[in-house]
């Protein structure tokens, strides 16, 4: 599986590139995954002392609700479809958001700052959700008319 996170130590190494690889062939998830990887690229340049703390927690919040939005919308795509690993895939979004909400209670109450853990998990979840749990759904919808479904995005 290719690596679009730079595993080096300063932010712009952290950061994720989209690529057309990335893609999962829907265009309503696309451009969520775009949208997610934005923030998460914010939260690893919030690691540096030039982003407020206020503005990481706008982040975050952001975030999450950017990822509840995502989840709903893939899960009712994968439903209208068909797809026969719904259920799998519903666990996993139950829980990336149970660990996202626990450190987002802790950063948001001053418990963490924006921590290397934090940054770390959020990076590396999506880069095994994208290419790797999503990536398996892409050849089922491939073969239904998800496209068309996800080309709404307003």
């Amino acid at each position: 599986m290719p690596c679009f996170f730079g595993k080096g130590g300063s932010p712009l190494e952290e950061t994720i590139e989209w690529t057309p690889a990335m893609s999962v062939g829907v265009p309503l998830l696309d451009e969520q995954h775009q949208r997610i990887v934005s923030i998460i690229n914010y939260l690893v340049a919030a690691k540096g002392p030039r982003i407020s703390a206020d503005a990481v927690d706008v982040a975050l919040v952001q975030l999450r609700r950017f990822v509840d939005e995502h989840f709903r919308d893939e899960e009712l795509i994968l439903e209208e479809c068909g797809y026969p690993a719904l259920a799998e895939h519903r666990q996993e979004h139950r829980e990336y958001r149970a660990r996202l909400a626990e450190h987002s209670r802790r950063a948001l109450g001053g418990e963490e700052l924006m921590s290397d853990e934090l940054v770390h998990f959020v990076r590396e979840w999506w880069e095994g959700h994208i290419l790797g749990e999503d990536r398996k759904y892409c050849a089922f919808l491939s073969s239904t008319d998800a496209k068309s479904r996800g080309s709404d995005s307003g």
